[in-house]
Order: C-alpha cells, then sequence, then structure tokens
C-alpha cells in the first residue's frame, strides 16, 4: 500500500475573530471610495436579524481581503466579533483574493472601483498582459489598456514585456515602446512632470 508523503496543503479555516484583530491595511483596498449610506443599511438589517456570508481574512495576521462593508456594518451595530474564513498566506495573497471579489455579488462596484481594480492589477502584476488582468478584476481590456497608459505616463519602470494568460512572455511592439520612451525623455528634457507632458 502506497504511503502519500506529500506535505499537508493548509485550507481555510472558519473562526469567530475580534473586530478589533483585524489589518486594514491599504494595500488592499481595491475600492475607489465606501458608500456610508450602503454600510448603515447594511447595520439595520443586522439589526433585524439578516445573516451576511463571513468575511476573508488572511493569515495569523488577519488581513482583510473581502468583506469591509460587513465589517464596517458590524462595528456600526457595536459588534465586537465577527465570522470570518481565515485563508493562509499575506499581504500579497490577500490583494490578489480583493482582485477576484465582487465582480458578480456584494456592493455593485462603480466605474470608479473598476479604474481601481485595474490599477491595482497591474501594479500588483506589471507583467501580466491587459487581457489577463482583466480576467482577474473582472473589467474590460481597454480599461486596462487605458488604466496602464496612464501610470506609464507617471511611472518610468513600468516592464516592457507582458506575460499573457498562456503563460508565455512576449516583448512588448517596437512602436509602442517607441512611443513610450519618446514621451518620457521629451518629459525629462523640458523639465516638467511626466503626468503633463503631452497634454
Amino acid at each position: 500500500m502506497s504511503t502519500d508523503n506529500s506535505p499537508a496543503v493548509p485550507i481555510p479555516t472558519y473562526r469567530l475573530v475580534p473586530i478589533s484583530s483585524i489589518n486594514f491595511d491599504e494595500s488592499t483596498v481595491v475600492r475607489a471610495n465606501y458608500n456610508k449610506r450602503t454600510i448603515l443599511e447594511m447595520a439595520a438589517e443586522r439589526k433585524r436579524g439578516v445573516k451576511f456570508p463571513p468575511i476573508d481574512l488572511f493569515g495569523d495576521e488577519h488581513v482583510m481581503a473581502d468583506g469591509r462593508y460587513r465589517t464596517f456594518s458590524a462595528q456600526k451595530n457595536g459588534d465586537e466579533f465577527i465570522v470570518a474564513v481565515v485563508h493562509p498566506g499575506g499581504l500579497r495573497e490577500a490583494i490578489e483574493f480583493a482582485l477576484g471579489s465582487n465582480h458578480t455579488y456584494g456592493v455593485r462596484r462603480s466605474n470608479r472601483d473598476k479604474r481601481r481594480y485595474a490599477e491595482v492589477g497591474i501594479k500588483q502584476h506589471p507583467d501580466w498582459s491587459s487581457r489577463k488582468i482583466a480576467e482577474l478584476c473582472g473589467v474590460g481590456d481597454d480599461l486596462v489598456n487605458e488604466v496602464r497608459k496612464q501610470l506609464s505616463e507617471t511611472d518610468s519602470s513600468q516592464n516592457e514585456t507582458r506575460r499573457g494568460s498562456d503563460g508565455k512572455t512576449r516583448q512588448m511592439p517596437a512602436k509602442r515602446l517607441s512611443l513610450m520612451r519618446t514621451h518620457r525623455n521629451r518629459c525629462r528634457s523640458v523639465g516638467i512632470g511626466e503626468i503633463r507632458c503631452g497634454k
């Protein structure tokens, strides 16, 4: 009889965690802003006995990944504890989870929220293709391309290769790279901020 000696894979666990123990790291914020009215409405629903899904946290530090609205509404009612799914991992895993959340459930995302998702996705995976980032964040390719262009105009460290959904890394088109480099050099030569150059 064969014995499987492979290491056990950590699995998420359900816990009742103190809200005071949650790490609300700003890096995992993928919404542009939060609607106070929605928080108040959810708090009222809680008082009426409505049950909400557990929030999602990562690691022993309880890094918040998904569930800020649920947590804020619980706090509004004076709750000290909240049910959470605690996943293995840390900050990076929490950001990744956050980017893949709220596409089809939860509080509807605004256009500003979607733009924020794209921005965080690009910064998290600068070498990914726009299509792959769009799939992760639940937004359109065109939006990712638009946000990437804006970021490239203000950040000269943007990668010049992209990794696609198939896992292959491809060089950006020479014409596009040339335009980006020309833009950056022109901005530097006149001594103004890249964000204003070419407007």
